[in-house]
């Protein structure tokens, strides 16, 4: 007898799920006792499929349940209608309409699924090669003990994953319309042997942003750079790839322009800026070819995604490197770097040692990263979403702190001083400059975790900050395009601006999570600034009018 019902949960449909992407909600490793695999099935064998959509206002139960039931509570006893429960908790209309645009874009016409169960399931009949197609999975048959046979998931492709409509649901920017394409511009900085491959690029873009298969970036190379015509490897094309695919499908559609040598020609001979020998690649790029110094052209927003340890290279010459990237700003530039992937540990988890002045993993003092450290850029951290959390209805409170360093500059020294003297870490000097006079950092966070990218000829998912700081480039590339349509410049260097009262509320504020490294738990995130994720992650409608309202 078949009885071709789903046992698996991964049906289950998300209401941040607009597009391409699964999430594998639970598995098993082994099917229950007295089950077996069987044979028999077809391609063509018509199954029933429900899916469950996402309930409203699930992370308000606790809540709404303690206010009726505890004795202390003014309102015990007023208990709710099966009505009232089933309106409150309802899944939302742009959560219907997302699944069943999903299921039309997949080929499952609309006439074929329909709402049931208090509009929190839709249910439809499809075939096992349709629902293994728009699941990405596979079915297999399996036979209990008693004869009975029963149809479910056996291989998930895919892993929980920060889609492009998570983004857009956690930072709202989705509903703009780019109106300055023409006048605005947003440099990727990549840095040789990495290069982006056109081939990943429409792959990934194929998945998630068909309108853009084909396009490229404008590219301009210093010394020896150059683009890989077609995929190789993980360790050459990732980074790049990542940070092309993300800041394209965000929706930025300027110039994209591909460094210090190359944007200030002074900075080619001035005080050892070009020398090799002062400090780690790739923030040098001694000698480059004639006409080359200053030769890049401008662009309102920078993003580099890599970095190293502050103790790689002298103060002499990070002080040098950061008063370029001051002067940047002075021009209009935006510059964003990542602040790091390994909490309060250097590349690689080394943290310093006193005694051998070198970094290793069993060093005890923490590694902070440069240039992320420098005051004239804004530093970008990482978080992740909490498992569970509502993107659509409740984004702001979706993330907590992912994996930074705390090495103070006057704009950020207030937030500084009240982390100090609300949240003093216990770590002494041993571990870190504590002496409340050094820069904080980083200054903003975004979503940094399970990223789907396309490279080396591969889909996979990535994790850092290297996934941060392109997205959060692209946010703040739009919000130049808004200011190019109102006739004003672009916004420049923000850090002035991001610190003050005004756009205290243009950030969600994330509480939780750490940065552990160097053998401690690190910082952790708190209420108002803190050296794991600074002001928080960007609220892109209050950003945006905040920063249109200035000249």
């Amino acid at each position: 007898m078949l009885y071709p019902t789903i046992l698996a949960a991964a049906a289950l449909v998300t209401s941040s799920l607009a597009g391409p992407g699964h999430v594998v909600v639970e598995r098993r490793d082994a099917p229950p006792s007295q089950w077996k695999r069987s044979t028999g099935l077809r391609q063509d064998h018509v199954i029933p499929l429900r899916i469950g959509l996402r309930q409203s206002n699930l992370h308000r139960l606790d809540e709404e349940l303690n206010m009726i039931s505890h004795p202390s509570s003014a309102a015990y006893g007023q208990h709710w209608t099966s009505k009232e429960i089933a309106d409150f908790f309802s899944p939302s209309a742009q959560t219907v309409d997302t699944v069943r645009d999903w299921l039309v874009a997949s080929g499952i016409e609309s006439y074929r699924h329909q709402l049931t169960g208090g509009n929190s399931w839709l249910t439809l009949n499809v075939t096992v090669a349709e629902a293994e197609e728009i699941l990405d999975t596979r079915y297999e048959m399996f036979e209990h003990s008693s004869g009975v046979l029963r149809l479910i998931f056996t291989k998930a492709k895919t892993q929980d994953a920060t889609t492009l409509a998570c983004l857009e649901a956690l930072y709202g920017y989705g509903g703009y319309t780019q109106k300055a394409t023409m006048l605005n511009s947003y440099g990727i900085v990549e840095y040789t042997p990495q290069s982006f491959s056109p081939q990943d690029l429409d792959m990934f873009f194929k998945q998630y942003r068909p309108d853009l298969v084909g396009k490229r970036p404008d590219v301009h190379t210093l010394l020896a750079g150059f683009v890989v015509p077609f995929p190789t490897e993980a360790t050459l094309n990732a980074e790049s790839d990542l940070d092309l695919e993300y800041a394209m499908s965000v929706g930025f559609q300027g110039s994209f322009n591909n460094f210090l040598d190359g944007l200030d020609a002074s900075y080619c001979t001035y005080e050892g800026g070009d020398d090799l020998q002062a400090g780690d690649m790739p923030y040098t790029l001694g000698g480059l070819l004639p006409g080359q110094c200053g030769a890049l052209p401008f662009s309102a927003v920078i993003s580099t995604s890599y970095g190293s340890d502050e103790y790689g290279s002298t103060a002499a010459y990070q002080q040098r490197q950061c008063y370029e990237y001051g002067k940047l700003g002075m021009q209009g530039t935006t510059f964003l770097y990542s602040s790091g992937d390994y909490g309060v540990a250097g590349n690689g988890g080394a943290c310093y040692d006193k005694a051998s002045k070198q970094t290793s993993t069993s060093g005890t003092t923490f590694n902070p990263s440069f240039p992320g450290g420098c005051p004239y850029v804004t530093s970008v951290g990482a978080t992740q979403t909490k498992v569970g959390a509502d993107l659509v209805n409740d984004a702001g409170n979706a993330e907590e702190a992912c994996e930074a360093s705390l090495t103070s500059h006057s704009i950020c020294k207030a937030a500084v001083a009240t982390f100090f003297s609300e949240h003093m870490p216990t770590y002494t000097a041993a571990q870190y400059n504590n002496s409340q006079a050094t820069r904080g950092f980083p200054d903003i966070a975004l979503n940094g975790a399970n990223y789907p990218v396309s490279y080396a000829g591969n889909n996979g998912l990535v994790f850092g900050t290297s996934a941060s700081a392109p997205v959060g480039g692209a946010i703040f590339a739009l919000i130049n395009d808004a200011r190019y349509a109102a006739g004003k410049g672009p916004i420049g260097y923000i850090n002035n601006a991001i610190y003050t009262e005004a756009f205290k509320d243009a950030f969600n504020d994330i509480t939780s999570g750490g940065n552990q490294g160097c053998g401690t738990p690190g910082f952790t995130a708190v209420k108002g600034w803190d050296p794991v994720t600074g002001l928080g992650t960007p609220k892109f409608q209050k950003l945006l009018d905040l920063f249109l309202a200035l000249p």
